[in-house]
């Protein structure tokens, strides 16, 4: 391990201190922000995945992501989450770039599927916050009763 203080990227297969933070780091972000059931979240497969973790500041878990095998060397990536406290610092990007440079290494296809997911959540969050702007400003234009169209 990397002196203290200093950005580290931590991975383990299976068990361990490492998925001990990444857990603390889902639940967080996925469970009580995301308001994900614990059923969904805990889904049985992190025994059999290779977790990892940014820490930052003397070993602080920041930021999580997992990979396992879902074909003959097709790997899925999953569970990316970051702290909200420290989103847009890149961490999560990093762990993505360790993650494909192990694939590279070890020749490995990603599973491309987890983007497409991702950026259809972020579109319908887009979406949905757009809806409610646009519904509470006519509300408030509209204070006094609805008006008859």
């Amino acid at each position: 391990m990397e002196k203290q203080g200093r950005p580290v990227i931590a991975s383990q297969f299976g068990t361990g201190r490492v998925l001990t933070d990444a857990m603390t780091i889902r639940r967080k972000v996925f469970m009580i922000e995301e308001n994900v059931s614990e059923k969904d979240e805990i889904d049985g497969r992190d025994d059999r995945c290779l977790h990892y973790v940014f820490y930052v500041d003397n070993w602080y878990p920041v930021s999580t992501a997992r990979i396992y095998l879902i074909g003959k060397n097709v790997w899925h990536i999953g569970r990316v989450a970051t702290l909200k406290t420290f989103r847009g610092r890149g961490y999560a990007r990093q762990i993505l770039k360790r993650i494909e440079k192990k694939c590279r290494v070890k020749k490995y296809k990603k599973n491309l599927s987890w983007k497409l997911k991702f950026m259809r959540s972020l579109f319908m969050k887009a979406l949905v916050t757009k809806l409610l702007e646009t519904f509470f400003s006519m509300q408030a234009s509209n204070i006094g009763g609805w008006k008859n169209y």
